[in-house]
């Protein structure tokens, strides 16, 4: 379903090594109180954040994320059709072409003047239908726990139960 909400979107990704942000300066800081104090738990450690930031910020512990790569498998093209070559790109632009296809271009940098592909057809992400019409996902993405320290290790789930529970109630007290 095409909503009309952008014309287009252009995505940009910082070059490593120049990836200064405004949140840098406060993990500075709380990197140098980390050094003088303990903290044995994840819940010390996002008490020690909301203390230290300036502005009033209460640190979320993610526990689920949409799965949008489940959500869009097989409407995404594949086989020969694959997108690849895009990893060492940094600019991207995403727009619906004139056949009322998802399209994107792309280029190494903001400096350089044209996307490419240049002579090429527009890169389009989707399937397509028998009628000619992009194969698009339907309804949103369902969510899946999301286990930031351990991965999907099964082998340490009671570790990670415990962890998990004592973090919480600790969370919840404070």
């Amino acid at each position: 379903m095409v909503r009309d909400v952008f014309e287009e979107v252009k995505l940009g990704f910082l070059i490593v090594g120049h990836t200064h942000e405004d949140i840098d300066g406060c993990f500075s800081f709380l990197s140098k109180t980390l050094k003088a104090e303990n903290n044995y738990i994840l819940t010390n450690l996002m008490k020690t954040f909301m203390i230290l930031h300036e502005r009033l910020f209460i640190p979320q512990l993610i526990q689920k994320i949409p799965d949008f790569k489940f959500w869009v498998f097989g409407y995404l093209k594949d086989g020969p059709q694959l997108l690849i070559g895009h990893t060492d790109m940094h600019m991207f632009r995403f727009f619906v072409d004139s056949s009322s296809w998802l399209a994107m271009q792309y280029k190494v940098s903001a400096i350089n003047l044209v996307w490419s592909p240049i002579d090429g057809p527009l890169i389009r992400l989707w399937k397509g239908n028998p009628d000619g019409s992009p194969k698009l996902p339907i309804g949103v993405p369902s969510f899946v726990l999301y286990h930031l320290i351990w991965g999907n290790d099964a082998s340490r789930s009671v570790e990670k139960e415990k962890f998990i529970s004592y973090g919480l109630q600790k969370y919840m007290d404070f």
